[in-house]
């Protein structure tokens, strides 16, 4: 529960705008109706699409072994946060762009409802 809630803080800081950045900002590369992450850089390789339940989750969950870019889609109301482990312990970002490089490549993520 503790870190949830502290999920939620850092979400609630880090993204300034809310619910409407991911719907304002689809990628060409995702055009699903949340986000997808990608095997390879520069949006390459195998395109998994985020399931929208929220909580952490390995990137292997998607058939991927590691997320190399993300992109968003089309707005859902939830923040994808991107993690360098398989816990969900140490944040690389958070998906308010679309990223063309993660470095180090993560190895799980979490979905977290966005405020309001």
């Amino acid at each position: 529960m503790l870190l949830v809630g502290a999920l939620a803080t850092v979400v609630t800081g880090s993204l300034i705008g809310g619910a409407t950045h991911a719907a304002a900002d689809v990628s060409p590369n995702c055009q699903e109706s949340g986000y997808c992450l990608f095997e390879g850089a520069g949006f390459t390789g195998k395109k998994a699409v985020v399931p929208t339940s929220t909580g952490c989750r390995g990137t292997s969950t998607l058939g991927i072994s590691a997320a190399r870019s993300a992109a968003q889609g089309f707005g859902d109301g939830k923040a994808l946060l991107l993690y360098s482990d398989t816990r969900c312990t140490q944040r690389i970002t958070d998906v308010s762009e679309n990223l063309a490089s993660l470095d180090p490549a993560a190895l799980s993520y979490s979905l977290v409802n966005l405020p309001g």
